[in-house]
């Protein structure tokens, strides 16, 4: 009897090693889980591929056995991989061909290797370029939705030595799938980007193209917008906002018929009138271009600068803080660089003559915070002795 109690103890003891076994390997598994998801989340939102190349070398060495990680983009017309070390400041490119990342990438297939430089396919150049000794390495393709590589994650030197372990790597393979469309929304996001604003670009040009006397106004008003909004403390995004609009703000002078936009002399009632329907006409045209959420309000700024503090300008006849902000930091710029600049109706007044007159129209014409937020960006960075200085050390001198 006693006997077959022992047999029975036994049995149980086992069985509960068994369970515990299997609930220490379940605990882990959601442990790895959760590290997944938090490494995935904390890059999943950044868009600009500088930022996000950082944000994810950081979190995936953080949350794998690996002493460093590395990622490399693929550039198609250079042909190399490429990627940031030290903050960014360095950036270190790699023939697609090189290395075991090289033959990562070609052959769009994991690589594992637990003593690299016993390996045909290492290269000891690379590690030069990154400046860090690999031993053991998990290296893996990331591709994008139709499955072609754009990019290689590497695993570097295994926390403890030795060769990545299945379990390790199977990780590793769910970090790289994370990454891989990180970076593939990243890569589709900036040439979207890029598109639309050589897309502004065009339509900057034909404004300049219409009326060859005031060539680059668009430009540098938005130049003078973008630093008086970073003056009054906008965020980025907002400040970007404001930048796109300074180059559109004009855009409706396209209906303007070339004899008026160029005359000479002084306009008559109804050619000014005319040319006051150009602000209209930048929000009709602009308002059927397809904006982002963020970006659908660059219609109304952009057209709305001819608006006063006070109340007497047009195409609404807006008063103070009816009028959207940033056309009132566009108003700002958009007459400082009237005034600065040759026109068939007047001669450049100076920097500091442009000063006064803004200053003048405080809490008339214009909202006395962004005529204060204006001062401060003009004495800070449009200064002429200021600017006079700089490019001298630019030179050298």
């Amino acid at each position: 009897m006693r006997k077959g109690l022992t047999k029975d103890t036994s049995s149980d003891i086992n069985l509960r090693d068994d369970v515990n076994e299997q609930l220490q390997k379940l605990e882990e598994e959601v442990r790895r889980y959760r590290k997944l998801l938090e490494v995935s989340a904390s890059f999943q939102s950044e868009m600009d591929i500088d930022q996000l190349l950082p944000l994810i070398i950081k979190r995936a060495t953080e949350s794998v056995k690996a002493e460093k990680c590395m990622v490399y983009i693929y550039n198609p017309d250079k042909g190399v991989l490429w990627t940031k070390l030290k903050g960014n400041a360095h950036t270190v490119m790699i023939p697609h061909n090189q290395g075991i990342i090289g033959w990562v990438f070609n052959n769009n297939k994991p690589y594992i290797v637990a003593d690299v430089y016993s390996d045909s396919h290492f290269d000891p150049s690379v590690d030069a370029k990154v400046d860090f000794k690999a031993k053991a390495v998990a290296v893996f393709p990331l591709c994008n939705r139709r499955g072609k590589p754009i990019a290689v994650f590497e695993a570097i030197n295994r926390v403890g030595g030795g060769e990545f372990q299945s379990e390790e790597v199977k990780f590793l393979m769910m970090v790289a799938h994370q990454i891989g469309i990180a970076i593939e929304n990243a890569l589709l996001y900036t040439e979207l980007l890029s598109t639309f604003e050589s897309f502004i670009d065009v339509m900057a040009f034909t404004i300049d193209a219409k009326h060859p006397i005031s060539r680059g106004h668009s430009r540098r008003v938005a130049l003078y917008a973008k630093g008086i909004a970073r003056e009054f403390g906008l965020s980025d995004d907002t400040v970007e906002k404001i930048h796109w609009a300074g180059l559109l703000h004009d855009y409706g002078k396209i209906s303007v018929p070339d004899s008026i936009l160029q005359k000479a002399g002084k306009l008559d009632d109804e050619e000014y009138e005319q040319i006051k329907r150009h602000a209209l006409m930048t929000y009709r045209i602009l308002s059927r271009i397809h904006f982002s959420r963020y970006m659908r309000d660059i219609p109304l700024i952009a057209s709305e600068h001819h608006e006063r503090w006070d109340g007497k300008g047009y195409p609404f006849g807006k008063k103070d803080e009816q009028i959207p902000l940033g056309a009132r930091i566009i108003a700002i710029a958009d007459v400082f660089d009237a005034l600065t600049s040759f026109r068939e109706y007047h001669s450049p007044m100076t920097f500091a003559e442009a000063r006064e007159e803004i200053l003048s129209e405080r809490g008339k014409m214009f909202d006395p915070r962004v005529v204060d937020a204006f001062i401060r960006y003009y004495d800070k960075e449009l200064d002429p002795y200021k600017l006079r200085q700089t490019l001298w050390k630019s030179m050298g001198k």
